[in-house]
């Protein structure tokens, strides 16, 4: 793979278990020695286990680099926490392109905003945001990052460039008794509040939900519609369809 990494514009990143996990980092720095350059990658599926210590994964993130990436998507093993990243991984995450559009999350039930500081701060390129089978804890942390703190100026926004917010397949708790699954109002309102701070003053946003049910209370769907009333161009999709309730 090293070899065509100059032609490549597509990498899945898999965990392995093998005997070679334990190898010396020495030993691993002899085989990969120079940049690893995958000057035409545009996507990266990246399996990530958090409670990796092997040295291979290790020296291949601290040489790779990936200068056009767009598209970003983790797996995370078991349905973990999307965290504990090696020194090696964070330097390989604050090395992404500012082409870099699109990041995706898949399986994870919860989110370390601040290991992924580069792409979920002030200074992040995402325009899209995708997230599947990720656990309400994630979605909760999703939601949080996207609230602008009333202190700080409109520069320091997390991801001040997203324009769309994709979740499909939330899942609840092991004991939530309903199904289909639905996202209660306490749990959707940090994403309301974070819409009418981020738009007080006019924007562009989309949300596609899918495969669960939201309980938009009355003063929720309110609160939206005012917003889209002030000139907000908001979008909320689920299941395929717009909203009623919005216009």
């Amino acid at each position: 793979m090293l070899r065509c990494s100059a032609t490549l514009v597509e990498a899945y990143l898999r965990k392995l278990e093998t005997d070679d996990n334990k190898d010396p980092r020495d030993h691993v720095e002899k085989w990969i020695d120079e940049p690893v350059n995958f000057s035409q990658l545009e996507t990266l599926l990246w399996e990530h286990d958090f409670g990796s210590d092997c040295e291979w994964v290790n020296v291949f993130f601290k040489n790779l680099h990936t200068p056009v990436l767009s598209t970003l998507a983790f797996s995370v093993e078991s349905e973990g926490p999307l965290e504990k990243f090696t020194v090696e991984e964070s330097s390989f995450i604050s090395r992404l392109p500012l082409n870099l559009r699109t990041l995706m999350i898949e399986a994870a039930s919860d989110i370390e905003v601040d290991e992924l500081g580069p792409l979920l701060g002030p200074n992040s390129p995402l325009e899209y945001l995708c997230t599947r089978k990720c656990g309400t804890s994630a979605l909760t942390t999703i939601f949080d990052a996207l609230l602008p703190s009333r202190h700080a100026p409109g520069s320091r926004v997390r991801m001040p460039l997203l324009k769309s917010l994709s979740i499909s397949d939330w899942y609840g708790p092991e004991d939530y008794a309903e199904e289909p699954w639905e996202l209660t109002p306490e749990e959707i309102e940090p994403l309301v509040a974070a819409l009418e701070r981020r738009f007080a003053e006019g924007g562009i946003f989309k949300i596609e939900l899918s495969g669960f049910g939201v309980d938009w209370m009355p003063s929720a769907q309110k609160r939206l519609r005012d917003l889209v009333g002030g000139g907000v161009e908001l979008e909320i999709i689920e299941d395929g369809e717009p909203v009623h309730w919005l216009r």
